[in-house]
């Protein structure tokens, strides 16, 4: 008999050592993560880039299943051409010309919705021959 009570009193004390332990570990503060920076970059700045980018013939490079060769000649062209053009200030006026362009060609309409276009399709492919016409 006291056995089973002094067993039964261990067996309480335990799962009171037990249940403190956890109260202690959630009441442990949790620090938030730490805020990113907020960056300094406007969208229209962002478009600009990725449009230079497209001009200069690295999105297209990049398209497929392989990766391009990136110390071939024609690839190190386009990233000369890419930093040369993005170094160069861009009015509004020319984001608005180039937006323009973008809806003209029907791209702002394929990029619509969840779903990526698909980007290997004849109808894709003219449209944006169109806008990179349109640009010049």
């Amino acid at each position: 008999m006291k056995n089973q009570l002094a067993n039964r009193l261990a067996l309480m004390f335990s799962a009171g050592a037990l249940s403190l332990t956890a109260v202690a570990a959630q009441a442990q503060e949790i620090s938030p993560p730490e805020p990113r920076p907020a960056s300094s970059t406007t969208r229209a700045q962002v478009l600009t880039d990725l449009a230079d980018y497209r001009a200069a013939g690295l999105a297209q490079a990049w398209r497929g299943e392989n990766t391009p060769d990136v110390n071939s000649n024609a690839y190190r062209a386009g990233q000369q051409r890419y930093q040369h053009t993005a170094a160069q200030p861009v009015s509004r006026a020319d984001v608005q010309r180039d937006l323009a362009a973008w809806h003209d060609a029907g791209l702002a309409q394929a990029w619509q919705g969840e779903i990526t276009p698909d980007l290997g399709s004849q109808a894709y492919q003219a449209r944006e021959q169109q806008y990179e016409a349109a640009r010049g």
